[in-house]
């Protein structure tokens, strides 16, 4: 029975090399030595994607047929590759795009360019009367909707004896009649259909004519427009200014300042304006402050700290 089994193991083995000597023996492949990734184009923009390829090459220089193990790009919030090397780009800046062939790593350097604005958000029409003027808001985006706040919008007027309009799209009125104010940006455009209307306010008041406050207090004024004949008229395009830093006032005619001094506050529709004043004293809110215990820091940082009624609350850095 051993003499069998001895038997069949030096059959099988003599098979097994008569096989081994029988089959061509395939030949090493040379190591890689060196990863070339080429890129379509040098530059890109945000919302595109490519699609790379990498060829690996042996020590002379030859083509070799193994496929990248790994993509990936750098940095995260600029770029990202897939298995097949189809790179996604996300935001301006340099992206660089990574290969890894058997173990051997190669790089390509893609400048990242923001998408181009292809769309100008503008109000369709507007209307202004005489000596009016409005700045629209005009906001210029991309085809797939993002904002571009890092672009310059031009403007211009197809007729500016009676809309003007200036390089910060700044709209006044001049006469009656009809213009179209166009606002363009690389390759986004939009038209605004603007009406001139004669100021039907002839006399305009404001109340309180003077006031004194303290810094913090809130004035609210009211404008009282009337027509040739001294009648009230309602006027919803009221416009209200500060003659200098230190205040401010809303589009509601509600007056604040955080600076004491004396303030010349303007109402104006159209041509036709008029003024108040304010003067502003120093609220005067300081009161003592009475020491009642000290807390030594000395382990570690404090950050910030916040007084809330009669108790102090202190935050400290690292979580200490």
């Amino acid at each position: 029975m051993k003499l069998q089994v001895l038997f069949v193991i030096a059959l099988i083995a003599t098979g097994a090399l008569a096989r081994q000597q029988s089959e061509p023996v395939k030949p090493e492949a040379p190591p890689v030595k060196t990863v070339e990734v080429t890129s379509p184009v040098a530059e890109a923009e945000v919302g595109q994607q490519l699609k790379l390829t990498a060829v690996a090459k042996d020590e002379s220089g030859k083509t070799l047929d193994v496929k990248p193990a790994v993509w990936f790009a750098a940095p995260f919030d600029v770029a990202s590759a897939d298995d097949s090397g189809t790179v996604s780009f996300f935001n301006p800046g340099e992206a660089q795009v990574g290969a890894v062939v058997a173990g051997k790593v190669g790089f390509a350097r893609i400048k990242v360019k923001p998408a181009p604005v292809t769309i100008i958000d503008l109000p369709p029409k507007s209307q202004l009367v005489v000596g009016g003027a409005m700045r629209p808001n005009a906001t210029a985006r991309t085809a797939t909707g993002n904002p571009r706040a890092d672009v310059t919008i031009s403007w211009s007027s197809d007729n500016s004896t009676i809309a003007s309009v200036d390089a910060a799209g700044l709209v006044i009125a001049l006469k009656p009649g009809k213009a179209n104010i166009k606002a363009t940006c690389e390759r986004g455009s939009a038209t605004m259909a603007v009406e001139v209307t004669a100021n039907p306010v002839k006399m305009l008041s404001v109340e309180p004519k003077s006031a004194n406050a303290r810094t913090g207090d809130v004035i609210h004024f009211t404008a009282r427009a009337m027509d040739a004949a001294g009648k009230p008229i309602s006027s919803g395009d009221v416009r209200w200014a500060v003659s200098r830093e230190g205040a401010m006032i809303e589009p509601d005619g509600a007056f604040a300042a955080e600076q004491p001094g004396a303030y010349v506050v303007s109402a104006s529709v159209g041509d036709r304006q008029t003024l108040a004043s304010v003067v502003v004293t120093p609220r005067n809110a300081e009161r003592e402050l009475e020491v009642v215990g000290r807390a030594p820091i000395k382990d570690f940082q404090a950050a910030e700290q916040w007084i809330i009624g009669n108790f102090a609350y202190v935050s400290t850095v690292s979580d200490k």
